[in-house]
């Protein structure tokens, strides 16, 4: 094994979210400012089916153990030991469209969305002081989610991948083309081919104009541990704090065809090449360490505000990349070097590198009105600036990616509202989320998110049952390769998550 940057892999056929953005990536970048921003963000409301059915907005309420990670301060509100269970049952769709051709992709996942015990520590009311006591948690959270599949086809009649080969090829000499990944693959299957008498200039003898075609996956996710204590002072003010350790996967693979090359000028197919195969996996492993800090005040008893912050995250992560090219040509007869092309297969090495990624805190404040025991609105609001995170490397130069980070990320604030109305002990949810847009540029849509929720449960003695219902929408832009003349060819993509919750808790 091999260990090298991003760059020689991934920089090839990457994710490019970013789209139209591409102005703002540095020159130099490795691609790691993608990573920077899908750690950064949650792929929904997370907690359970309760927590979720409200749409998250949790920051003011207490007595749910997952607050432990979110407002360490509602533990305080405990009065009883809990333990909860919530798997859940999630269904991705991704519609791509393409030079006016739309794909559709799915992808369903069983989760465990929590799992943890809360241990009461409450003196009760025969014991006259202000401090009421508190409540000790550990809690498993599945915080971001990262499964989704989508493909996409058309036809390109503006560039090929050997575009972008060429483009990247430009000013290498001959003897330094090796080691550069899928770029020096195409150099070994002949895509690109030196200019006599030009070192450091390539050209390519295909001429058509492809259908091109990839099909990309992703699983994995973002996990948190949290160990948290909340407690309460008079019934009035609840405190906390919890240190959360973070496990993260994440695992992309990619298969992209180019084939019937058409030749515009000729008003022919192409008959040297038959089609181009790239194939590509990058696994990103790792753990991180943050911490979290709340409180809630009830200045009235119908009213309850509250604030909480949670610490940039730390991770230690590991990546590993495979690659491939298959080219299949036509019994191509290449003079140069008098001999006949037909299916060429190269491989690259198995490639290691290993980073730490710091990723920003997260702010949030938020406010619950009750009617009596009849119901309550809560309401959320969470400020993260995406532009604060950090590479750091002992493989690779990460100044580029930190600057596009600078460049192409904001400050953006996360609204979440919900609601529960209570009819004796049964209850019913409704929740929205809307999430700021990440990028920096105001004529961006990939940032655009929001979730709409829903939610059910059961309150009994000792046990209580809840359902929740969640549907997230979001839109991206995809670019498999990027140009300097905007003519990169970009994919719309519209994702749909549709995830259903239940939670099991007891009380003892």
């Amino acid at each position: 094994m091999k260990k090298l940057t991003k760059l020689t892999v991934v920089g090839m056929l990457m994710v490019c979210s970013v789209g139209k953005l591409s102005a703002q990536v540095e020159s130099g970048s490795f691609g790691y400012y993608t990573d920077a921003l899908r750690f950064s963000s949650i792929s929904s409301t997370t907690g359970s089916a309760r927590m979720q059915g409200l749409g998250g907005a949790n920051t003011s309420l207490g007595g749910d153990i997952t607050t432990a990670a979110s407002n360490p301060a509602g533990l305080g509100y405990f009065n009883r030991s809990v333990f909860a269970v919530t798997p859940s049952l999630n269904f991705n769709t991704s519609d791509a469209t393409f030079a006016d051709e739309k794909n559709s992709g799915y992808l369903n996942k069983f989760n465990l969305s929590t799992l943890g015990v809360a241990f009461n520590f409450s003196k009760g009311d025969v014991v006259q002081d202000k401090f009421k006591g508190g409540t000790f948690a550990i809690n498993y959270q599945r915080v971001n989610d990262f499964y989704n599949e989508f493909t996409y086809e058309g036809y390109n009649d503006n560039s090929s991948i050997i575009d972008y080969f060429l483009e990247q090829s430009n000013g290498i000499p001959v003897n330094s083309i090796d080691n550069r990944g899928l770029l020096s693959l195409a150099y070994y299957n002949y895509l690109i081919n030196p200019v006599a008498d030009q070192d450091g200039t390539y050209d390519s003898f295909v001429l058509g104009y492809p259908r091109q075609s990839e099909t990309v996956k992703t699983v994995g996710g973002q996990s948190q541990w949290s160990f948290s204590y909340g407690g309460n002072y008079d019934d009035k003010l609840y405190f906390g704090a919890g240190l959360g350790i973070v496990g993260l996967r994440y695992k992309n693979t990619k298969r992209y065809t180019e084939n019937s090359f058409y030749d515009f000028a000729n008003d022919a197919d192409d008959p040297t090449i038959n089609s181009i195969s790239a194939d590509e996996s990058l696994e990103i492993t790792g753990t991180g360490v943050n911490a979290t800090f709340g409180f809630i005040y009830r200045p009235l008893d119908l009213v309850r505000v509250g604030v909480s912050y949670t610490t940039p995250t730390i991770y230690d992560l590991n990546e590993v990349s495979t690659y491939a090219l298959t080219t299949n040509y036509n019994n191509f007869y290449y003079e140069p070097e008098d001999t006949v092309l037909n299916v060429l297969t190269s491989d690259g090495d198995l490639l290691e590198s290993s980073y730490q990624m710091t990723t920003p805190g997260r702010l949030s404040a938020g406010v619950s009105v009750f009617a009596g025991k009849k119901g309550f609105v809560s309401a959320d609001v969470e400020l993260v600036n995406y532009s604060t995170a950090r590479l750091r490397s002992t493989d690779f130069s990460a100044n580029a990616d930190n600057r596009t980070i600078e460049n192409l990320y904001k400050s953006t604030l996360n609204y979440r509202v919900g609601a529960e109305a209570r009819l004796d002990i049964f209850r019913l949810r409704a929740g929205y989320v809307l999430y700021g847009n990440p990028y920096a540029s105001s004529d961006s849509s990939t940032g655009n998110k929001q979730s709409v929720t829903a939610g059910a449960g059961i309150r009994l003695s000792n046990f209580y049952v809840d359902l929740g219902i969640i549907n997230t929408f979001s839109n991206q832009n995809y670019s498999p390769y990027i140009l300097a003349n905007n003519v990169s060819p970009e994919v719309s993509i519209k994702n749909r998550t549709t995830s259903g919750l239940i939670t099991f808790g007891f009380t003892f």
